[in-house]
């Protein structure tokens, strides 16, 4: 494999998990606001550092493939930096949604 063929793999493999991701948290957090509705509870309206956190993911995901950078361990750890502060953004969506099916 060439070094470009390389960073092509990572930065897909990267973009993939983070698809894959946002895909199940849009599940779970579907389930929790219908349990909401069930309980007839409020559904708290989002925050709004999570649409931030979103724009910056993606921003953070398309970066690489649209920049060269001169190791594939800084490709790398920018795909991760993506990923992960979509799960933690998403992560605390779904906490704020269980705490108010939780509150009484």
């Amino acid at each position: 494999m060439t070094e470009n063929q390389i960073r092509l793999l990572i930065c897909l493999v990267c973009a993939g998990l983070w698809l894959l991701e946002l895909l199940v948290f849009e599940v779970r957090i579907r389930q929790m606001k219908k349990k909401l509705a069930q309980a007839e509870k409020e559904v708290p309206a989002a925050e709004s550092r999570l649409l931030m956190i979103m724009i910056i993911s993606v921003i953070v995901i398309a970066l690489p493939f649209l920049i060269r950078f001169e190791s594939f361990f800084v490709t790398a750890v920018i795909q991760a930096c993506g990923v992960m502060a979509t799960y933690i953004g998403l992560q605390e969506r779904l906490s704020a949604l269980k705490a108010a099916l939780e509150k009484e």
